[in-house]
């Protein structure tokens, strides 16, 4: 009996091709997939970044709280070598005094400093603290610590910042900031003066004194 002759390399072959649609899902199947893996790979790296960055962080805090000065009056001293005997002097006898103005009996002040983080507030700080002066009034004693303060100028703001929580990248631009918050002291002080009621109390003040039994 013959046996008919079979092409089963022919059958295999017809069995492994794929319709055109097949091979467009199969496509698309497999863009998918390295869609996938791209992303998964762009997620790892990100999360990497941000791991590394976090420990970074987290670095320079540790860092930045060992270095911290433990007072105002440390970190003042800090900054209290001058050449200039003359200066040098100058500096060392007015620094209790001007912990005393920034402190203000304040039992708290280097927790206080680590809430300021930028540049705004600690200008608000400054403002507060010199509106206290009342240099309207041209008080002596008050008026010389502004004048050290505005003299020292870099010195002080120096020792302020190492205090706070203000980012290391943050540019302060020191000049004449102490004189800044001098006028703009006195001009609020100004503006809220009430001419009407000064000029009625003086008016007051020149009336005869009258006396009723």
């Amino acid at each position: 009996m013959d046996i008919p002759n079979f092409d089963f390399e022919a059958l295999m072959e017809k069995e492994d091709e794929m319709s055109p649609e097949e091979e467009e899902k199969q496509r698309k199947e497999a863009m998918k997939k390295e869609k996938e893996e791209r992303e998964q790979a762009k997620s790892l790296k990100r999360k990497k970044m941000e791991e590394s960055e976090e420990e970074e962080r987290k670095r320079r805090k540790r860092v930045r709280e060992e270095l911290r000065p433990k007072s105002l009056k440390a970190s003042l001293k800090q900054e209290g070598f001058f050449p200039d005997p003359s200066k040098k002097d100058r500096f060392a006898k007015m620094v209790d005094k001007i912990v005393d103005y920034f402190e203000d009996g304040s039992e708290d002040f280097v927790e206080e400093m680590k809430k300021i983080e930028n540049f705004k507030a600690l200008m608000q700080f400054l403002f507060e603290k010199h509106k206290t002066l009342e240099l309207w009034k041209t008080i002596d004693e008050k008026v010389e610590i502004h004048d050290w303060l505005d003299f020292f100028e870099e010195s002080v703001i120096k020792s302020l910042r190492r205090m706070t929580n203000i980012p290391e990248e943050v540019d302060i631009e020191i000049g004449e900031i102490f004189v800044k918050l001098q006028v703009k002291i006195i001009r609020v002080a100004v503006s809220a003066f009430d001419v009407n009621a000064f000029a009625e109390k003086a008016a007051k003040m020149r009336e005869p004194w009258h006396f009723h039994f």
